[in-house]
């Protein structure tokens, strides 16, 4: 289970056995009974970068109570809700709808962070054994987009301009787009050098995973804290 789901609620934690019941449930009943398939039709959907341009940004004009609920269950420890952990769950939406039959709605919604939590670890690995046998074979090809859509998808995401990020830390690390380098995500990441000042932050090298548009953000590190 995915820690950041688990961190907002006082569930007691399951165990394997249930863990595994609910597994099956969750398969049978939205997944035609075949959670293969379903990590086959998913890949597919898997590297879309467009979420928070396409989807999250119109829905908290038309559709908030869907992003209300997609942030409040993908809150980590500390109240932050990463774009990667959005994207993941957006991105089983789209699956549910294009193979399933689901509209977008809360219904899917929910169904999709119940998947989410539940088969990371398949997603992920499946994932990545695809993408080395691709490599292999010298047959992987990412899904490029623009330039303009990757800023536009940085926006979305939340990069700010650096001037208007009130909390801003030049001892720490930030992520800083690659088309407009006015742009940061508003965090401030440790990196190396500051790992003795105390700081509880999230490591750039796992930032970069969780609020990077690939290929079009870079790692600001400064040279001395």
């Amino acid at each position: 289970m995915k820690h950041y789901i688990m961190s907002h609620t006082k569930t007691i934690p399951k165990t394997k056995r249930e863990l595994k019941n609910e597994r099956v449930q969750v398969i049978n009943k939205y997944l035609d009974g075949n959670l293969l398939r379903f990590l086959r039709r998913h890949y597919k959907q898997y590297h879309y970068k467009m979420v928070f341009s396409k989807y999250i940004k119109p829905w908290r004009k038309n559709n908030p109570d869907l992003v209300r609920l997609i942030e409040t269950c993908l809150k980590d420890r500390n109240g932050l809700v990463w774009p990667k952990h959005v994207s993941d769950v957006v991105n089983i939406m789209r699956t549910l709808e294009k193979h399933y039959g689901y509209e977008i709605s809360l219904k899917s919604c929910k169904i999709a962070l119940m998947i989410d939590d539940l088969f990371e670890v398949d997603i992920c690995e499946y994932h990545r054994e695809h993408v080395q046998k691709s490599l292999l074979k010298d047959a992987f090809q990412l899904r490029n987009i623009t330039r303009d859509q990757a800023l536009k998808e940085q926006k979305a995401m939340g990069f700010v301009k650096a001037i208007n990020f009130e909390d801003h830390d030049w001892r720490f690390a930030h992520l800083q787009s690659n088309i407009d380098n006015r742009y940061i995500y508003p965090y401030n990441f440790v990196h190396d050098l500051i790992y003795n000042v105390g700081s509880k932050n999230i490591i750039y090298q796992i930032g970069m995973s969780l609020a990077g548009v690939p290929g079009f953000t870079r790692i600001n590190i400064p040279k001395k804290a």
